[in-house]
């Protein structure tokens, strides 16, 4: 069996029905196009250095290297086959909150663009995830008085989620129009601007907790089952470090 073969194989057995899966084959297309038609049962040490090296050549960024060293391992490991990976040495990615005063910069630069000023705006009030947000329909939306909350069934962690929407929403969900954009070209126009989806999530969740809210009431809002993956999201400045010691 030749390498292809091998690699699709594997593919469709680890990751069937995986959402990313065009980006496997990707990987695949790549290790035949280095390795022909070579069999990963005769991989030794000196072809995954032959690999990393070609990976350097590319430009390849450390995160991306050790990605597609990975998937490389798993199919090793998979037939059987034992080396070293030389992962690369990356810094930890920055998860910080996203401050006010970088927020308003960042309304006026995407008011040209009206989802992505939506979705940044929604992000930001709600915490909730990007595919949360995208996948928001007319249905999820319930209005009581002047308040809209949002009844999702499509989460995370597969289970309901009603959640209140801060006033600050309203003009989105008054009118609200479902989002055609998807989620890599939301991930795209927000790299743009040098932040990321998920980063919304984290500033919401320490501007909650900041502002005095208890962990099982943010847990609540952001349908989180964890405390220890809840604490992970918080990131207290040293704004609020230096008010509460001052309480002491």
């Amino acid at each position: 069996m030749c390498l292809i073969d091998e690699l699709n194989n594997i593919n469709e057995v680890m990751y069937n029905n995986c959402t990313y899966y065009n980006e496997l084959r990707s990987k695949s297309n790549e290790l035949v196009q280095i390795f022909k038609k070579k069999s990963l049962k005769k991989f030794k040490q000196k072809d995954i250095e032959k690999y990393l090296k070609v990976l350097k050549a590319k430009n390849n960024k450390a995160t991306t290297i050790n990605n597609k060293l990975a998937y490389l391992s798993k199919c090793l490991n998979y037939t059987g086959i034992k080396v070293v990976i030389p992962y690369q040495k990356t810094q930890k990615a920055d998860k910080s909150v996203i401050n006010k005063n970088d927020f308003r910069k960042m309304r006026l630069t995407m008011q040209k663009n009206k989802e992505l000023y939506n979705f940044s705006c929604i992000a930001y009030y709600t915490g909730l995830r990007a595919n949360e947000i995208l996948n928001i329909r007319m249905q999820h939306i319930k209005k009581e008085g002047n308040n809209y909350f949002l009844n999702l069934y499509n989460t995370k962690n597969h289970q309901n989620n009603f959640i209140p929407i801060t006033r600050k929403l309203n003009f989105i969900f008054k009118n609200f129009q479902e989002f055609t954009l998807n989620y890599k070209q939301i991930h795209y126009e927000l790299k743009k601007l040098d932040v990321t989806a998920h980063q919304f999530r984290h500033t919401f969740i320490t501007n909650c907790y900041e502002k005095g809210l208890d962990s099982f009431t943010i847990m609540k809002l952001t349908n989180q089952k964890s405390l220890s993956v809840h604490q992970r999201y918080v990131h207290l400045q040293n704004k609020m470090l230096t008010t509460q010691i001052n309480k002491i």
